[in-house]
């Protein structure tokens, strides 16, 4: 394994923001009743980081919640009220959309995991 050195505060702000997301790409395309799959971020000031894929497409938004596409895409709203309702500010979820209810609480939002910055 490689030894990474870091020398300065720039130096270590850009490794964690470099480091933040799994960046998914199209080999992991989601398939079955899965709609959209991915990681967000949204801060307390709604600042939200995504990247995510549709069957269809990548999604990578660097924004705030007030941004127009986050509005227009419904799928998103899923996910999003789950962060708000669950106090999930400032970590990272890997989650999953699915196309109808699925899991013990008959959900269509599937949370793989969270991960904070700490």
């Amino acid at each position: 394994m490689k030894k990474i050195v870091i020398k300065t505060k720039e130096e270590s702000l850009a490794f964690i923001k470099e480091k933040q997301l799994n960046h998914f790409d199209e080999n992991t395309q989601p398939t079955g009743d899965v709609v959209l799959s991915g990681e967000i971020k949204i801060e307390r000031d709604g600042h939200i980081v995504l990247d995510g894929l549709t069957k269809k497409e990548k999604i990578e938004y660097n924004t705030n919640v007030l941004d127009r596409r986050i509005g227009e895409n419904p799928t998103l709203g899923k996910i999003i009220n789950y962060i708000y309702n669950n106090a999930l500010f400032s970590c990272i979820v890997t989650f999953a959309i699915y196309n109808k209810p699925v899991g013990v609480y008959k959900q269509e939002c599937v949370v793989y995991e969270i991960r904070t910055l700490a």
